[in-house]
């Protein structure tokens, strides 16, 4: 029933261009959706494999080698129904080169915000340090205090400030920090997309060292004993990073790279249906019937009367003359033999 499928480097073009459609568009949604991965993956995946399907389909339905008129119909509904797909998959494909185009401020507050995190936890260390010391000179100057007392006081006060928790948190952020300045881009959905929970952490930990650091220890002077409060500067960060909402959630006209870098994506999807070959035997293409080439002009070729006999009615009388002389030429090849025949014969009756 079919021609064979071609598997050429278009369909290495389509699959590239598939990923790249699906991904982006998958990142798009992310972000509009303020960092719902869900959605996005069945709106990236749903587009990728529709296109996929589609793109086999017409394919398939080009190198059919009989019935050519009912499938070409076929072909013709499903080539519309994909064009439509492709233009649809560009709504949120061109949002995401709408985002990419505030690229540089979105990257620069994110930067900010973990150069903060690393402040934070950096600055209430150097906190802890002057506190602790701080208390330690004071019991030292105190001569109704014994040693186990003031060393008692003094690890008393280690483990209010830092506790183990907060020693594992801040190896923990630290390393993520780390990671994740390498990996700051428009691309990397999987730490911008996660806007919410950046700042929601920020916020935590923030209020988290406050509270930590409020107690206050026996007779400690009022100087040392201050909270460890950066809420206000955490919050200023936060705004920042929240700010880029509006450039994840509102539509604009697509941008000139959108336009360009979709139409290449596209053009490469139409890839394995252009190069697959159409049988030989069909007289209609994808625009209509196939047109040959005759000496004298170019005729379209018929499609319901190709193997019928010529009427008599339908000849000219050129053809009949060219018939009729056919005949005569015919008949005196005949009287031509027949005159043969009878001369062999005569001379063998001579020879006896």
């Amino acid at each position: 029933m079919h021609e064979k499928l071609k598997f050429s480097f278009g369909h290495i073009f389509a699959f590239l261009a598939l990923i790249f459609i699906g991904y982006v568009s998958f990142t798009a949604v992310t972000y509009f959706l303020k960092g719902n991965y869900l959605i996005g993956g069945i709106v990236g995946i749903g587009i990728a494999v529709l296109l996929l399907i589609m793109l086999f389909w017409l394919q398939l339905l080009k190198s059919v080698n009989q019935k050519f008129e009912k499938y070409i119909r076929q072909e013709r509904v499903v080539l519309f129904v994909f064009t439509i797909l492709c233009f649809v998959s560009l709504i949120p494909y061109s949002h995401f080169w709408t985002i990419k185009k505030h690229e540089e401020e979105i990257v620069s507050s994110f930067k900010n915000a973990f150069l903060t995190t690393s402040s934070l936890f950096d600055e209430y260390n150097k906190y802890f340090e002057v506190r602790v010391k701080s208390y330690n000179n004071y019991l030292q100057s105190l001569d109704s205090l014994d040693a186990i007392s003031s060393i008692t006081l003094q690890k008393g006060m280690r483990l209010q400030l830092k506790p183990d928790k907060y020693i594992e948190l801040d190896a923990d952020v630290k390393d993520w920090v780390k990671d994740s300045e390498k990996g700051i881009s428009i691309w990397n959905v999987f730490i911008i997309g996660n806007t919410n929970d950046i700042c929601n952490s920020l916020i935590s930990w923030a209020d988290l060292l406050r509270k930590q650091s409020s107690v206050s220890f026996l007779n400690e002077k009022p100087e040392y004993s201050s909270t460890y409060d950066k809420t206000q500067i955490v919050r200023n960060v936060v705004e920042k990073l929240k700010a880029n909402e509006s450039f994840f959630t509102e539509f604009k006209c697509p941008v000139p790279l959108a336009w360009v870098t979709g139409v290449i994506a596209v053009f490469f999807l139409y890839l394995p249906w252009l190069i697959q070959r159409r049988s030989p035997k069909s007289l209609v293409t994808i625009w209509g019937k196939r047109k040959i080439r005759k000496q004298g002009g170019t005729l379209s070729e018929p499609t319901a009367k190709v193997h019928k006999k010529t009427r008599s009615s339908d000849l000219t009388e050129n053809d009949v003359a060219i018939k009729r002389d056919s005949k005569v030429l015919t008949m005196n090849d005949d009287d031509y033999g027949k005159q043969k025949t009878a001369r062999a014969m005569s001379l063998d009756i001579d020879d006896e």
